[in-house]
């Protein structure tokens, strides 16, 4: 795995929200906080952060709707889901610690709302009482480590944002079945490619190996059925996989009316074709 590549990842991404953002796709305030200065986006990939944003917001906030909640966010980068949701009762981030340190210094430096921070790590992570960011390699990352921080009873979300499918599979499987074990409500939330072997898929691939990106996960999780599979052989008892033409069609339709007001998108074959190749998952 190249980490300068996949670090870069997170830039790329901060940049599409920013301009998702910027253009009435999102609501997020916090955001700017992170990120000063961008670029705008095509409308396809400006529909695509905010269908993204919408499935994972909508799916975190119907377990808010049934109690306490507290997320583990693996590889988290500079998301800003911490702070647009306040009542999540506790909230973990992962990532490297090149990323934790430039995070951390962010944070600190807008004075974003904590309850009681402490710096970590030589300025590399922050302990709170409702937001931990913590430096580590998910390659060599046990579960165990931050159980210190959860509460065993409440519904924990961990999240994975296509991060998942940058580890060797044998690694994520075992992430995935030690995550199951940790806490007594385990939820995991996934957002990742799908794919790889028609021809738009080896496009996707061709065009992230100019940048140095290798998804070994999509070799083996390469469709909605596996994707499903993986998370029943590793701990959990039920799973969803849909691709993004179905969250597409979950979302309610005055608010696709109003996404679809945003901008000239007359680009709805090729849209309907990148939405095949991704997905979003939960498993309980």
């Amino acid at each position: 795995m190249n980490e300068s590549g996949l670090m870069g990842t997170n830039d790329d991404a901060l940049v599409s929200k920013l301009s998702a953002v910027e253009l009435g796709y999102i609501n997020d305030p916090f955001v700017k906080c992170f990120i000063k200065r961008g670029q705008k986006r095509p409308p396809i990939i400006n529909r695509g952060t905010f269908t993204r944003t919408w499935i994972i917001d909508h799916w975190i906030s119907e377990y808010i709707a049934q109690g306490p909640v507290q997320v583990v966010s693996l590889g988290a980068g500079m998301d800003t889901r911490r702070f647009r949701f306040p009542k999540i009762t506790k909230y973990l981030e992962l990532d490297f610690m090149q990323l934790t340190a430039k995070k951390a210094q962010m944070i600190y430096k807008s004075k974003l709302p904590l309850q009681n921070p402490t710096v970590t790590g030589g300025g590399t992570g922050i302990i709170s009482d409702n937001y931990i960011l913590l430096p580590c390699d998910l390659r060599e990352w046990d579960p165990a480590s931050i159980q210190s921080h959860l509460d065993p009873d409440m519904t924990t979300i961990f999240l994975s944002e296509c991060v998942l499918v940058y580890l060797d599979p044998q690694i994520a499987d075992n992430l995935i079945k030690k995550c199951s074990q940790l806490v007594n409500k385990p939820v995991f939330i996934v957002y990742e490619q799908i794919l790889p072997h028609d021809k738009f898929g080896q496009q996707m691939i061709e065009n992230l190996k100019t940048r140095n990106i290798h998804l070994p996960g999509l070799d083996k999780y390469i469709d909605l059925e596996t994707q499903k599979q993986r998370y029943i052989n590793n701990g959990f008892t039920k799973c969803q996989a849909i691709d993004f033409n179905q969250v597409w069609n979950m979302i309610p339709q005055d608010e696709r009316d109003r996404v679809q007001k945003l901008e000239l998108f007359d680009e709805i074959e090729e849209w309907q074709m990148l939405s095949a190749h991704y997905c979003a998952v939960k498993a309980e």
